[in-house]
């Protein structure tokens, strides 16, 4: 998989805010559901751990025991946001796909930081 479509990000130690373009013919819909695109489950994890590597230096894979919700189904041309909190005392990363004030999808994945 590659780096999220990042066209903002706004980042601190602890957060950080990106927004995202999704076109139609991104390669990331293709052929997941042809008629309707959706942006697959596992490309939104690949996206959370690949941003959460560039904005707090969390080297991959590290990543384990993934708790994610699915809301709403995300598709293309949609003004999306990924919002990424870091805990690391609890080893914990946290993250939210929104559209507008919308959660699409959340959850938290165990991490490994840098000591």
């Amino acid at each position: 998989m590659s780096r999220p479509p990042v066209i903002a990000l706004q980042r601190d130690e602890r957060r950080a805010v990106a927004n995202l373009s999704l076109s139609q013919d991104a390669e990331f819909f293709r052929g997941h559901f042809p008629d309707t695109p959706v942006l697959p489950g596992v490309v939104q994890i690949d996206w959370v751990m690949r941003l959460a590597e560039e904005c707090f230096h969390i080297s991959p894979p590290t990543g384990q025991d993934f708790q994610v919700k699915f809301s709403r189904v995300i598709g293309p041309d949609m003004a999306l946001v990924l919002i990424l909190e870091i805990d690391p005392a609890r080893q914990r990363l946290l993250f939210e796909y929104r559209v507008d004030d919308q959660v699409m999808s959340s959850g938290r994945v165990k991490i490994e930081t840098p000591p």
